[in-house]
């Protein structure tokens, strides 16, 4: 696994992928199992996360085993000084 220094998310396109500022490419949330955007659920999802991490720096581990062009993700959100792990934070049901 690999850390890369901290990235502001600019975007969030779904419930469990991200963009931020760094132009690296998309982040997907590693082990995150949440409706895509045109299932039942999927908006909800999108806003979940957009709550979460929006215009706020997140810090990110890497699993560079993944060749995939969206870099997939342990990620972490610092709150008053805390750090807090993302991945098991989001949790939307799709009702």
């Amino acid at each position: 696994m690999l850390y890369v220094p901290e990235e502001q998310v600019t975007e969030v396109i779904s419930g469990h992928t991200f963009q931020t500022s760094s132009g690296r490419g998309a982040v997907r949330l590693a082990d995150v199992v949440v409706p895509e955007p045109d299932e039942p659920g999927g908006q909800r999802a999108r806003m979940a996360l957009e709550d979460l991490v929006l215009m706020e720096y997140v810090r990110i581990k890497l699993r560079v085993f993944d060749r995939a062009p969206v870099r997939t993700a342990d990620v972490w959100r610092c709150v008053n000084g805390v750090y807090q792990y993302v991945n098991k934070l989001v949790r939307v049901s799709p009702n």
